[in-house]
């Protein structure tokens, strides 16, 4: 009895934990690189200009990984990625003592929806919401290089969505 409990006890702490660092990432097939057709962001808020600069981050972070290839055409494609942006919500966080914003919450939520061409079947389709939080850069005490401007924290908004929507593509066909 005593045996079988230390052969619980050695595989309880030698064997089990190697099973958590498993990394789906190493399964990624890179000769077997999908080619994607990003259709135009959706912009359903009032903001202008933010799908071309998510429009230009998915792709950059697609070439940037590699492992994925963007096609011209749909009927090239191996898949179709569509972006829609549902909210924009920009809210003062913090104020300074005559009532003057000096810190900044972004946050936007998106709809991702990845298509299969061959089968015309939605593969997979999530909201992500992403948030970036920033002091103001046109706030007078700021530290140059240590606050955002608006169009700043658009920009790093569009590139954590970029990489989260490059990844999920990948996670995707590794799981499908």
């Amino acid at each position: 009895m005593r045996k079988f409990f230390l052969a619980v006890i050695v595989f309880s702490v030698f064997i089990l934990p190697s099973c958590s660092m498993y990394d789906d990432k190493l399964e990624f097939n890179p000769s077997s690189a999908k080619e994607i057709f990003i259709k135009a962001v959706i912009n359903n808020t009032n903001k202008p200009a933010l799908e071309s600069k998510i429009t230009l981050a998915v792709s950059e972070e697609m070439q940037n990984d590699g492992r994925l290839t963007i096609s011209n055409t749909q009927s090239a494609s191996d898949g179709i990625l569509s972006i829609t942006i549902r909210r924009y919500i920009l809210r003062p966080l913090t104020y300074d003592a005559n009532m003057v914003a000096e810190q900044y919450k972004l946050w936007v939520v998106s709809e991702i929806a990845f298509v299969d061409t061959e089968t015309g079947e939605e593969k997979w389709k999530e909201t992500m919401e992403i948030i970036q939080i920033y002091l103001d850069a046109n706030k007078s005490g700021i530290d140059p290089g240590e606050g955002f401007t608006e169009d700043q924290a658009q920009d790093a908004i569009s590139e954590k969505l970029a990489r989260r929507v490059v990844r999920r593509i990948i996670k995707g066909y590794i799981n499908a």
